[in-house]
């Protein structure tokens, strides 16, 4: 008897349990059995009509004497949804799917012998009667005179527009006889709910910004599950910055419950695996930070409750002293509308550039400037503050600054500890360590020696942008970039699209010191425990000086090579051609570097111009391991960029001017944006069903839509057996999905990636098929996108 009674007080434990989450279902008296739901969901009006909602479990709960008196004969019991506002749908899975037997789930039969319904046996079935009605029956007992439970999970519910605020109560209907109840139960409420806000600290700062010691924390609860609204990826809220201030490294610094949900970073995951909220800071020059929801957060049944943990940087042009209010917003309802996060005041020390020397771009281990920190009186510096510096786009650390000992003094500071801190390996911080006085002598830091490499094509200043606790804020100028070589053309002649055999300008290239085009190669590499960049001893091998054509232009011949002045050596008997990468180019093996400045002299540049060439100036492009020590990337390729992807060539020049232009069917422009279902044909906009992406630095285009905003019928657009065929006027286009070879007429073009499938669409990067087509294209970095014009 003792062991019988300890598993009934285990059954009974769990159900009890279970109760402080139910809401028990309004019936008669002598109800046979108990309803109940996990949670009530809250659901929002930006919600309603739009979107399924899940709702949590619906149970079932059958005493022992109710099993044990029962003569199920198939009873059953009738579930249904209101039937106004007409369009309530009660569905089993988030798409709308019907509720089924499926949905059962395993505390229907967890407890084997104590349960009397078990789901594998048949005990239970589930039926979709219409959108807002189930039928559930009971078909038998398998084990009388013990507890029933039934518990259906994974349940959604759409709310039809028109739904008022309140509660949204579904009806059981049952015989008077039935093992099961009659009544209803209240499974959601529609209204909206509020997020409340709690200033946990007001740090005082000055120009530096906040802290990692001293941080903004702000306190965000929900006041019932499901306050944040606004749906999945939307603001649900946001925090707004005075003028002259911005929020820098936002993180979830703890969560308080439920207990599953866990802080990562400027995520909170569920379970440890799943991230449900994100905090992002963007907008206005930094100065919104938004706590953004990835899942429906209505399914938390106990409410959010954490906090975030936050830098503030200033710009001491625009700031203003005294207190620092943001202005809260957002799709939730919050409290309260304004909060005041800390006070701002200020403190003077500087930072500036000491010297500029040439750089030269794409080669590894290039020398900044020197640049100076300095106190205006002792002890504006402060311990644990930080000063980062942020290179450009196309520039990468390869080594920290050093300090220059003969031109420093240290006054208060006892050092300043340098470390690459970006996953793109363009920001390292310094954190300045001092004993905390405010006497003596006020410091100068002088640095020194930081190396960079830049990419082949960058030219100019070397602007770096500076930031930082310390309140540093700017940039500064620590170099000019140039190319290694100068590239010159003389009598640049005219050519005719679609004709082959064509004369081209003779091409000079000078280097613009000794060595610069070198013999031996020097692979960078990513030193991914440091963040810098370095040079890889082992790889090395001949460096080759490449000369690379625009699409849709090849040489009709070798070309002639040679040094014409200097002491350059070229193995030009070695000259090695090639199509890739849209291009066609000559790998030109350099036998020995230079100790005097050499000059190289290209002529009988001969060329097949093809249709798809557009009028207009026509490039060379001078590039290759001899000029810039990017590395090879993972497919081997010796064009191909590493350290800086997409490949750019370190020079170029004009060699002909097309006059003639391309014989076409029509005029068109089409445009296609990365991210966006969306592009644009002369102008008018039209959507399509798969977005445009990059992979692996290619811009990755549906093939369809390219054809048809070229002009391309959709009836002459055809897919079989995984081959894609377009007809166009006399042109036939064949490409098959994994095959890198692009037919044009029965002609093969070799291409360098495969078409894929992505979303039910063959995809392809944009020049191949537009250019079979006859099409000009070009590609926007700063906007990601891809234009073409027929």
């Amino acid at each position: 008897m003792r062991r019988f009674r300890s598993k009934w007080i285990a059954i009974l434990a769990t159900l009890a349990l279970l109760a402080t989450l139910l809401v028990p279902m309004v019936g008669p008296a002598a109800a046979s059995c108990t309803y109940g739901i996990s949670t009530v969901r809250n659901i929002s009006p930006t919600v309603v009509g739009k979107t399924y909602t899940w709702i949590g479990d619906i149970s079932i709960y059958f005493d022992p004497s109710s099993m044990l008196s029962a003569n199920p004969a198939k009873d059953y019991v009738i579930l249904t949804l209101p039937a106004t506002p007409s369009g309530f749908v009660l569905a089993g899975s988030s798409s709308g799917g019907n509720v089924t037997s499926a949905n059962l789930d395993t505390p229907a039969y967890a407890y084997s012998g104590d349960n009397a319904l078990v789901k594998g046996n048949g005990d239970v079935s589930v039926e979709q009667l219409d959108a807002r009605t189930i039928k559930i029956t009971l078909n038998r007992i398998s084990n009388t005179g013990r507890p029933g439970l039934i518990v259906l999970k994974g349940l959604y519910l759409f709310v039809p527009s028109g739904t008022p605020s309140g509660e949204v109560k579904m009806k059981a209907s049952a015989s008077a006889s039935s093992i099961f109840s009659s009544g209803e139960l209240t499974i959601a409420k529609v209204g909206t709910a509020t997020v409340y806000l709690i200033n946990e600290s007001q740090p005082v700062f000055g120009s530096e910004g906040t802290t990692s010691d001293n941080p903004v924390v702000i306190g965000v609860k929900e006041g019932t599950a499901g306050a944040f609204q606004g749906g999945v990826n939307s603001n649900t809220v946001k925090f707004k910055l005075p003028p002259g201030f911005s929020w820098d490294n936002p993180i979830v610094d703890q969560v308080f419950w439920p207990a599953n949900f866990t802080a990562s970073g400027n995520q909170i995951l569920k379970d440890g695996t799943t991230p449900v909220l994100k905090l992002q800071v963007g907008g206005d020059n930094n100065r919104e930070l938004q706590i953004v929801a990835l899942v429906d957060l209505n399914q938390n049944a106990y409410g959010l409750y954490f906090n975030i943990k936050a830098n503030v940087k200033v710009d001491e042009t625009t700031a203003r002293q005294g207190d620092v209010v943001v202005q809260v917003s957002g799709e939730s309802t919050v409290s309260p509308s304004t909060l005041t996060i800390g006070k701002y005041g200020e403190y003077s020390a500087s930072i500036k550039a000491l010297d500029a020397p040439q750089i030269i771009a794409g080669k590894n281990g290039e020398k900044l400037g020197s640049f100076a920190i300095e106190e205006a009186i002792p002890g504006s510096l402060l311990n644990n503050r930080t000063i980062t510096l942020t290179l450009p786009a196309n520039v990468k650390w390869v080594s920290l600054p050093n300090v220059d000992a003969s031109a420093t003094t240290w006054g208060n500071v006892t050092r300043v500890d340098w470390e690459s801190i970006s996953s793109d390996y363009r920001t390292i911080k310094g954190t300045v360590r001092t004993t905390g006085g405010t006497t003596g002598t006020a410091a100068k830091l002088v640095f020194k020696d930081a190396e960079v490499i830049t990419s082949a094509d960058f030219t100019g200043d070397l602007v770096v942008e500076i930031a930082g606790s310390q309140g540093f804020t700017g940039t500064m100028t620590l170099g000019k970039v140039v190319s290694p070589v100068k590239v010159t053309v003389n009598n640049k002649p005219n050519v005719i699209i679609g004709k082959n055999n064509q004369s081209a300008a003779d091409v000079t290239i000078e280097e613009i010191s000794a060595g610069v085009i070198a013999g031996t190669v020097t692979r960078s590499e990513f030193d991914a425990a440091n963040r810098l960049v370095t040079t890889n001893s082992s790889a090395t091998g001949q460096a080759k000086l490449v000369i690379a054509l625009p699409d849709g232009v090849k040489f009709a011949s070798a070309p002639k090579v040679e040094v014409t002045k200097g002491n350059l050596q070229l193995e030009a008997g070695n000259i090695v051609s090639y199509i890739a990468k849209d291009k066609t180019y000559y790998e030109i093996p350099v036998k020995a570097s230079s100790t005097e400045p050499s000059t190289i002299k290209i002529s009988g540049i001969m060329l097949n111009i093809d249709r798809t060439v557009p009028e207009g100036d026509l490039k060379l492009y001078v590039g290759g391991s001899a000029l810039y020590d990017e590395g090879v990337a993972a497919n081997g390729y010796e064009y191909d960029g590493y350290i800086f992807t997409p490949y750019r060539y370190s020079a170029e020049a004009v060699i002909a001017n097309c006059v003639t232009p391309a014989p076409v069917e029509q005029k068109a422009t089409a445009t296609f944006k990365v991210g966006e279902a969306k592009f644009t044909v002369n102008g008018v906009e039209q959507t399509m069903d798969v977005a445009p992406y990059v992979k692996n630095g290619r811009t990755y285009l549906p093939v369809r839509y390219v054809a048809m905003a070229l002009g391309v019928a959709p009836e002459n657009i055809y897919y079989a057996d995984g081959v894609v065929t377009l007809l166009k006027g006399g042109v036939a286009v064949q490409l098959t999905i994994g095959s890198n070879v692009l037919k044009v007429n029965g002609a093969e073009i070799k291409m360098d990636v495969p078409a894929e499938i992505s979303n039910g669409r063959t995809m392809l990067p944009f020049r191949w098929v537009a250019q079979a087509l006859g099409a000009s294209v070009s590609w926007d970095e700063a906007t990601q996108t891809v234009s073409m014009t027929l």
